[in-house]
C-alpha cells in the first residue's frame, strides 16, 4: 500500500489521507452525537423522575391526597368523609395518584411515560417486567451486596428506557410496613400479601419511564447548516490548497524535464529571495542553480575541444639547422 501510494501524486497522497482522516472523523461524530443524544434523553427521564417523585412525596408528606368522589371512584382509598347529600371526600395514597398522573400521560400520548414498578407490588398492576424486572433484579442484588445502586437504562433508535430505583421512607412505611398496621382500606383492597414488610431504607421499586422519540429529529436539533458548513469548508480549503499546489509542482517538474540546453527552465529563479522558505521556490531555485552549473561545465568542455582540435590543426615547423 505504501509503495503504491509514494509512486502517485501528492494529490492522490493527500486526498487518501483526508478519507482516512473523513472516515475517523465520521465514526467519532456519529458516537459523539449518540451520546449527546442519549444524554438528552437521560435529562428528560431524570426531569420526569424528579416531577414524580416531587408529587409523591408532597402527597405522602400529608398522608394522602384528598378528592371529592366523582365518576373515577373505585373504592381504592385511605380513608372516607361523608359530606351529606350523597357527596364524599376520600384519599387516595401516593402511589395510587403515581398510577392515575402515569394513566393520564398514556391517554395524553405525551412522549414520555412512566410507571410505578416493582417485584413485590402491593397493587398486581404496579408488577416489574421484561427490562424492569431485570433491572430490579440488578438492583436488588447490588444492594444485599452493600454497592451502591444507580439508575439503568437502554435504548434503540427509536425508543428510551429509564430504570430509577426508588427507596422506602418513613412516610412509605405507614402502607408498607407491618400489614396489621397498614390502613384497611389498603388491606382491603390489596391483600395482606404482598408489598409488605419493608422498612426505611429499603428498596421499594423502581420509577420506569419510556421516552418515544425519533433520532433524526433529535440530531436534527443538535446539528445544523451552519455548524456542517463550519465543519466542511476547512476540509474543502486545504483541499483546493493541496491541488493547486499540486498542479504548480507538477507544471514546475514538466518544464524542468524538458529542459534542453540554451532554453530557460520556465521560471524565473532570480526573482526568488535568496532567504526563502518556501519549498517549491527552493526546488526552482536549486534546479536553475543545477542548469546554470551543467551549461558552465557544458560551455567548459566545449572551449576545451575547440582549443585541442585548433592545435591539432596548426602545422608542425621544421627544426632549426646548425
Amino acid at each position: 500500500m505504501l509503495n503504491f501510494l509514494i509512486n502517485r501524486s501528492i494529490l492522490t497522497q493527500v486526498g487518501f489521507l483526508f478519507l482516512m482522516l473523513f472516515v475517523l472523523w465520521f465514526f467519532g461524530i456519529s458516537s459523539l452525537l449518540n451520546r449527546l443524544t442519549q444524554q438528552q434523553l437521560e435529562i428528560q427521564a431524570r426531569t420526569v423522575v424528579d416531577n414524580v417523585n416531587t408529587l409523591g412525596q408532597l402527597i405522602s408528606g400529608h398522608g394522602g391526597m384528598w378528592v371529592k368522589a366523582g365518576p373515577d371512584f373505585n373504592e381504592r382509598y385511605l380513608d372516607k368523609i361523608d359530606a351529606g347529600n350523597g357527596v364524599f371526600f376520600y384519599s387516595k395514597n401516593p402511589a395510587r395518584v403515581q398510577k392515575e398522573f402515569s394513566d393520564k400521560g398514556l391517554s395524553n400520548k405525551f412522549p414520555a411515560s412512566f410507571r410505578m414498578v416493582s417485584l413485590n407490588p402491593t397493587n398486581p398492576e404496579n408488577l416489574a417486567m421484561g427490562f424492569e424486572a431485570k433491572a430490579l433484579r440488578e438492583m436488588t442484588r447490588d444492594k444485599t451486596n452493600g454497592k451502591n445502586i444507580h439508575s439503568i437504562s437502554r435504548h434503540n433508535d427509536s425508543q428510551y428506557e429509564f430504570i430509577e430505583p426508588v427507596i422506602h421512607s418513613e412516610n412509605c412505611i405507614a402502607c408498607h410496613g407491618d400489614p396489621a398496621k397498614a390502613p384497611e382500606s389498603v388491606r382491603n383492597a390489596y391483600g395482606t400479601t404482598n408489598g409488605y414488610n419493608y422498612k426505611a431504607g429499603d428498596l421499594a421499586g423502581a420509577i420506569a419511564v419510556t421516552i418515544d422519540f425519533n433520532k433524526w429529529e433529535m440530531l436534527s436539533t443538535l446539528i445544523n447548516a451552519p455548524l456542517v458548513l463550519l465543519l466542511l469548508l476547512p476540509i474543502i480549503a486545504i483541499l483546493l490548497f493541496v491541488y493547486l499546489q499540486s498542479k504548480n509542482i507538477s507544471s514546475i517538474a514538466r518544464r524542468i524535464g524538458s529542459y534542453q540546453r540554451g532554453t530557460p527552465i520556465g521560471v524565473d529563479a532570480r526573482a526568488i529571495p535568496d532567504n526563502t522558505r518556501n519549498e517549491v521556490f527552493i526546488l526552482i531555485k536549486a534546479a536553475a542553480k543545477m542548469t546554470g552549473i551543467v551549461e558552465g561545465t557544458y560551455a567548459q568542455l566545449n572551449a576545451y575541444i575547440k582549443a585541442a582540435k585548433h592545435s591539432k590543426s596548426q602545422p608542425k615547423t621544421n627544426a632549426v639547422r646548425d
